[in-house]
């Protein structure tokens, strides 16, 4: 690596050619023209004594140099940014900062009533933005696209190829699963393995290729479900049982009050893991004041009554 030269603002544009893989969606990212970033990455390649960038085919992707460069090029960013930044010394009643959560639906029936409560009633500048929990989630809190991500223990059923190097981990809430059908379909007790196979099942699917706890139980067990339905995620497989013969296995809190009036619920007939779910991010956030802030509130509103 040569240092001589070296300017600062390079490696934001580094940063961006890294998460981006792309002079021009680079440039619009950081909001500056594209002869702009290509004279840049030539500056980098320089630098860097690397393409950084190569073509595969008709794609542009990393170089494996590049691949290793996104974390720790990350790390001295934020390192740079929480040296200058006011937000060092974070006051909650203050700061209009926006935090990112990638979780389920079922996680955010769960927590977002009251972590939304709190938000309005004692820190009213202070948003938080939810997207949808998928394969790429665990990557995203990795590039700093995400600050927290809510997953269940078995984090590799999310992705099996991403580890969990640099990130931290905190237990949140635990759930059992539950098997329900529609009100109106009372099914006869206790239910065994063979009428269960019998009965037309919706299944879960978190993503493409992401089943859940349950329906890897059974995949485990040899278990073949009579799956007629496949939906991404739990709030739409419990609308898929009511009024219908169908059955499904979800997590117990996702019958609440409001939806015990619509299911039935029954024992699971096989053994399936409890669902505990895991707060992660980033171990470079770990004393970062308002990531901490904002982590310990969520956990705090998750053991409340």
């Amino acid at each position: 690596m040569r240092f001589e030269g070296l300017d600062l603002n390079l490696l934001v544009v580094l940063d961006a050619l890294l998460d981006e893989k792309s002079v021009t969606k680079a440039s619009v990212k950081l909001n500056v023209s594209q002869p702009a970033i290509s004279a840049a990455l030539a500056k980098l390649r320089w630098h860097v004594n690397d393409d950084i960038l190569h073509k595969v085919g008709k794609t542009v992707q990393l170089t494996p140099r590049g691949e290793q460069m996104i974390s720790p090029v990350k790390d001295i960013l934020y390192k740079i940014r929480s040296t200058f930044s006011e937000e060092y010394s974070f006051n909650p009643n203050q700061s209009d900062r926006t935090f990112k959560i990638a979780m389920s639906s079922f996680a955010c029936q769960y927590i977002s009533p009251k972590l939304t409560k709190a938000v309005i009633e004692n820190f009213p500048n202070i948003r938080y933005f939810v997207e949808p929990l998928s394969v790429d989630s665990i990557k995203r809190v990795k590039n700093g696209d995400v600050d927290i991500c809510v997953s269940a223990d078995q984090i590799n059923l999310l992705n099996p190829k991403e580890n969990l190097d640099d990130l931290s981990l905190s237990p949140f809430f635990n759930d059992k699963f539950v098997l329900i059908s529609d009100i109106l379909n009372k099914l006869e007790t206790p239910i065994c393995t063979s009428d269960f196979i019998s009965l037309p099942y919706v299944e879960t699917h978190i993503g493409p290729h992401t089943v859940t706890i349950a329906d890897d139980a059974m995949r485990q067990l040899g278990i073949t479900p009579r799956s007629v339905v496949y939906t991404p995620d739990f709030h739409l497989t419990v609308e898929n049982v009511i009024g219908t013969a169908c059955v499904a296995i979800v997590p117990s809190r996702m019958i609440n009050d409001r939806m015990k009036k619509f299911v039935r619920i029954y024992d699971v007939p096989f053994e399936v893991s409890d669902l505990n779910e895991t707060l992660l991010w980033h171990s470079r956030n770990d004393a970062e004041p308002g990531h901490k802030w904002f982590r310990e509130m969520i956990l705090d509103l998750a053991t409340a009554e």
